[in-house]
């Protein structure tokens, strides 16, 4: 649930490949980055700090994609699987 509210909250998510959600809600250099292990993970913060540009990016990008991940549709889905 960090990961969703954090993209709902505009935030640039970097996530553990360990984090369930990770899978579904972060586009890996899209709208933030999965990392495998502290490598990684310094790879990610340093590419963040020598181009703040891309914070903008991708937290509106994962505003966008979170916008699409609601109550609703998830009501709606089920009940499609439900009675199919």
């Amino acid at each position: 649930m960090a990961i969703n509210e954090a993209m709902a909250s505009e935030n640039l998510i970097i996530a553990s490949k360990h984090v369930g959600s990770s899978k579904d809600l972060v586009k890996h250099n899209y709208n933030g980055f999965i990392f495998n292990n502290c490598n990684d993970l310094s790879k990610y913060l340093l590419k963040i700090y020598l181009n703040k540009k891309i914070i903008q990016k991708f937290k509106s990008r994962g505003l966008k994609l979170i916008d699409k991940w609601n109550f609703d549709l998830c009501y709606r889905n089920l009940m499609k699987i439900i009675n199919d």
